[in-house]
């Protein structure tokens, strides 16, 4: 049962979503979950068509921007709750929370197989970044970590509830030049543009193809076996559509026949 989904309760609720990373309780491979709600004839809603995207073209964006920086600064995508999405500190820290999660936030994250088959991680204990957890606006603030110190800055991305975060360690602050200043800042700015570009990429295709996917579902609910659809691929979408096809061949065999009864 996928009930306790978020992914599914907010497509229930008409809303179209687009989880954070999990991993999958097949292979424990990290995968990203979008969902859009399936609607009648009557807009009534029946159903969700949900399909999955590999999420590491996020880490890769994230690394290709600390060479940039000539490997001096570090990136962090946190989701809404504070767990690691992708990082530039650590390849261990993903899908472990920066700090604690609450009881009820924790008792949902493993009710929703956040991590699988896999054990719970524990928290990073990185209390620095507290500030750019769920944040809603830009925000400056110093981390300490690993005997480093850090200023930072946490973006939100609106369209996913996560925060990228840039950091540049203190030092290079106090002996750059005002050239390199300059450097960095648009180097953050480049980088927050690249991951909100990155992240609306990663799902649009899979969005595009499951409104599609909807509207074949209303056309076939009103009966239309004659409709069109051109999705093709071996992915998620791809497959979903073939069954689209085969339903629509296998309804139209049965109108065949009646009519040659009839």
């Amino acid at each position: 049962s996928l009930a306790n989904r978020d992914y599914w309760q907010h497509a229930m609720k008409g809303e179209e979503f687009v989880t954070g990373v999990a991993r999958t309780t097949s292979d424990g491979s990290p995968r990203i979950f979008v969902a859009v709600p399936v609607r009648a004839a009557d807009g009534r809603i029946i159903g969700v068509a949900n399909a999955s995207g590999d999420p590491s073209g996020l880490q890769k964006l994230l690394d290709a921007e600390q060479k940039r920086t000539g490997n001096v600064g570090k990136g962090l995508l946190l989701d809404e709750q504070g767990m690691i999405v992708a990082n530039t500190v650590n390849p261990d820290w993903l899908l472990r929370p920066v700090v604690a999660l609450s009881p009820a936030a924790l008792q949902i994250a493993v009710a929703d197989k956040r991590w699988g088959n896999l054990p719970t991680p524990d928290a990073l204990g990185e209390t620095g970044l507290v500030p750019a957890i769920g944040a809603t606006q830009r925000v400056l603030f110093n981390w300490d970590s690993q005997g480093t110190s850090y200023h930072a800055v946490s973006m939100p991305l609106s369209k996913t509830h996560w925060t990228y975060v840039s950091a540049i360690p203190v030092a290079t602050f106090q002996a750059a030049s005002q050239d390199l200043l300059r450097t960095s800042a648009i180097a953050v700015v480049v980088g927050l543009l690249l991951a909100l570009g990155a992240t609306l990429l990663l799902t649009r295709p899979i969005t595009n193809g499951l409104r599609r996917l909807t509207t074949a579902a209303r056309g076939l609910a009103k009966g239309d076996t004659h409709q069109e659809l051109d999705l093709q691929g071996h992915d998620e979408i791809g497959q979903m559509a073939d069954a689209f096809r085969e339903v629509m061949g296998y309804q139209r065999g049965i109108a065949e026949v009646a009519d040659a009864v009839a």
